[in-house]
């Protein structure tokens, strides 16, 4: 998800970070403690995977505050942070929680939409219903991509697995599960991965699988 959410953001330390091969979490906790990359601890990397996760979908300075047990200030302080060090990912949320509002759905990498329901100007809970809408489209696009991109792989596993005496069981998240002959395993986990790999690029290409 957070290699997808840097494919649609673009955003520069995203990309950089991916591209040298440094860890995510320990690169957001550097940057939100103020510490060198190799001097990052493991409670830092533990609130910087909180966060990194967390912000996709729209989590608040009170959500961060209570997973993290600290005070609501210390957590808006760190997501400012965040946002101020990956500005293109705070631009690319930003405007999918606006676009999912404005236009009542949220499209995925493919082109397919989330549908919304916003009330009329008069609902006494719209507010209430256009931030939930907000914090929704944020993850739309990121959840909705990944879930393309595993599609796409598992159509290519199919006719992938015809040689052998494997087959595609199902889905879990972001896994496939197939069954396969033990003979053939290690030959057939190669095709599983290269599968995912493949219908990873079929959308994205900036960061890869």
């Amino acid at each position: 998800e957070l290699r997808i959410l840097g494919n649609l953001s673009q955003d520069p330390v995203f990309v950089e970070a991916y591209a040298t091969g440094q860890d995510l979490h320990t690169r957001t906790a550097a940057e939100v403690f103020d510490v060198a990359y190799d001097k990052v601890e493991k409670h830092m990397r533990t609130a910087a995977k909180a966060i990194n996760f967390g912000l996709c979908y729209g989590m608040s300075s009170m959500g961060l505050s209570k997973r993290l047990k600290i005070s609501e200030k210390e957590a808006s302080i760190m997501i400012n942070k965040y946002f101020n060090k990956y500005k293109g990912v705070k631009r690319y949320l930003d405007k999918s929680g606006t676009d999912a509002v404005r236009n009542r759905y949220s499209l995925t990498v493919s082109g397919r939409r989330r549908y919304y329901n916003m009330p009329p100007f008069d609902h006494p809970d719209r507010r209430k219903i256009k931030g939930r809408i907000e914090r929704q489209g944020k993850n739309a696009g990121i959840q909705g991509s990944n879930a393309d991109t595993i599609k796409e792989a598992m159509s290519m596993l199919v006719g992938r697995l015809e040689p052998y005496d494997a087959r595609l069981i199902l889905t879990v998240h972001d896994e496939v599960v197939v069954e396969v002959k033990d003979e053939q395993r290690h030959e057939v986990a190669q095709v599983v991965a290269n599968s995912l790999i493949d219908g990873f690029g079929r959308y994205f290409n900036t960061i890869p699988m």
